[in-house]
């Protein structure tokens, strides 16, 4: 019997668990925190070979982006409202932004405006997930996110 080879890349593939980057992500997210509260931080650079997970990452972050966009109360929001809702500063938020806008997922409004592409895809999102009402940054803040 033929196998297939777990470690052929997926091109960023959004697999149905992130195995083993619950760490990187926890710590991604508290560094973006200590950016919040004014410590200067030095650039994050992911590297690896080729298929161990740098663009799945990097697509969860965006995802994280998405839905603290759909957290917006009104709708084009801004990108500094995103930047609040996710606790962190504009500038570490707009290259993804910049990716999603390139995606057709998300555009410009107008200067710092921005929104879905798709009409009422952010009700779409609170209907696919209703535990997107809570603040995922405030429960790793609260160390909540460490307990599964």
């Amino acid at each position: 019997m033929k196998y297939a080879d777990p470690y052929t890349p997926g091109a960023g593939f959004m697999p149905g668990h992130i195995a083993g980057r619950k760490e990187t992500l926890e710590r991604a997210e508290k560094y973006l925190n200590t950016i919040v509260l004014g410590y200067p931080q030095q650039s994050v650079i992911y590297y690896g070979l080729r298929g161990v997970g740098k663009t799945v990452l990097l697509n969860a972050i965006e995802k994280m982006f998405i839905f603290a966009m759909s957290k917006c109360e009104k709708l084009p929001c801004s990108i500094l409202n995103v930047a609040k809702i996710m606790e962190t500063e504009v500038s570490s938020i707009s290259p993804y932004r910049a990716q999603l806008i390139n995606k057709s997922m998300i555009y410009a409004t107008g200067y710092a405006q921005i929104d879905f592409t798709v009409p009422g895809f952010d009700q779409f999102l609170k209907r696919l997930n209703p535990e997107l009402q809570l603040d995922e940054v405030e429960k790793v803040q609260k160390g909540d996110a460490g307990d599964e």
